[in-house]
């Protein structure tokens, strides 16, 4: 028997078969530029390459971590520099109003400037962000994993800034209502409106227990309350506009029953006095009445009468002279260092009546630059003279 073989050729293309195999890892390893790709190149090297690798792409973003974190500081640093040049405007804005050549109207102008820069810088506090992270109001996602090996640095914190955290609920157990509010300088807010809890927040608060009372209350910056008070009688009390005044002090104004009541706080809350004007008939409109300020040191006050039988003083005179039927619209110039109660001629300084036998109502306005040009007329319109 005889067997056909070609030894020759199968060992040609044995080695053919290894060259090439050899030649496709070559180009493997040119093309990944990785002498070892996988297990069967080098099992013991390939652990030893997969933590070099692990610690180098570690490194790499790290360093990607460290850009971001620079570009971090720089947006915060930009922030503080207009915050600094603000400042540094406000100062040179103090200084120029401690000159005495300058007339009230000028210091005026200047303190409408320094309210506006103020406003500004809470604008650029919650306005400088980096990836949603306001780094010059505190507001930021906790920390996270720097980068380079494994098992270093601290572990990403999953926890996310939410705005209802910073809610903060006043008043107490029962109906509580604000309906105005004032902000200071300072950061500070003052709410006035009414109240008839005497727990909670309103514990000790002083006030007329199981009766609807005045309220003014005063927060912090943070939110926390600072003081409360209640002004309270036999009657439903309620405050619907307050001002800050020049003595660090407060004017609050509301109704007490049915005719208007104005309430003078110090700076602690504590009550200087309280002045209630005569109503008669269905006058119970005393919500509509409201306070403001022209920035030179007058203060506004604005009352309603419904019924046509006007509203007096509490001495009885009628308040902007006799009164003509219908809805009328008071506005008094008032000074509130005065105690109405002690002398009420120096206290109001002028009155108004706004319109005539028709309905007449204000509800509310803002004096601006080219009101505080004008002198007081013995007689005017507020409502038609505003601009």
């Amino acid at each position: 028997m005889i067997i056909q073989h070609n030894l020759a050729s199968m060992g040609a293309f044995g080695k053919s078969k290894l060259i090439t195999s050899r030649k496709a890892k070559t180009s493997e390893r040119l093309a990944s530029g990785f002498r070892i790709n996988r297990a069967a190149d080098d099992a013991a090297g390939l652990s030893v390459s997969q933590k070099m690798r692990a610690q180098i792409r570690g490194l790499a973003q790290a360093n990607e971590n460290i850009q971001d974190g620079i570009n971090f500081v720089k947006v915060g640093e930009g922030g503080m520099q207009e915050v600094h040049d603000i400042l540094q405007r406000i100062r040179e804005l103090s200084v120029q109003a401690a000159n005495d050549t300058n007339t009230q109207f000028e210091r005026s102008s200047i303190q409408r400037e320094i309210d506006a820069l103020s406003v500004e810088i809470n604008r650029v506090a919650y306005g400088t962000s980096f990836n949603e992270h306001y780094m010059l109001c505190g507001d930021t996602i906790g920390g996270g994993i720097i980068g380079g090996s494994g098992g270093t640095g601290p572990v990403v914190d999953d926890t996310i800034s939410d705005a209802l955290s910073n809610r903060v609920t006043y008043g107490g157990s029962l109906d509580d209502t604000l309906y105005s509010a004032v902000c200071n300088p300072d950061g500070t807010i003052v709410f006035c409106g009414n109240t008839s809890s005497s727990d909670q927040d309103l514990a000790g608060a002083g006030g007329t227990p199981g009766t609807r009372s005045g309220w003014v209350t005063k927060v912090g910056a943070d939110g926390e309350v600072l003081w409360t008070t209640k002004v309270g009688s036999s009657a439903s009390e309620n405050f619907t506009s307050i001002t800050a005044l020049a003595d660090g002090g407060y004017l609050a104004v509301g109704k007490s029953g049915g005719s208007p009541l104005l309430a003078k706080l110090d700076a602690d809350g504590n009550v200087a006095w309280t002045y209630k004007f005569q109503c008669s008939g269905t006058d119970n409109n005393a919500n509509n009445a409201f306070l403001m300020q022209d920035g030179s040191g007058h203060v506004f006050l604005s009352i309603q009468s419904f019924d046509g039988n006007g509203i007096k003083d509490g001495r009885g005179n009628p308040l902007g002279g006799q009164a003509l039927g219908g809805r009328d619209a008071i506005m008094l110039v008032i000074d509130p260092a005065v105690n109405p109660n002690d002398d009420y001629d120096a206290f109001e300084k002028k009155a108004y009546r706004v319109g005539g036998s028709g309905n007449e109502q204000i509800i509310r306005m803002r004096w601006n630059i080219c009101m505080r040009q004008m002198p007081l007329p013995e007689r005017t319109y507020p409502h038609r003279k505003a601009c």
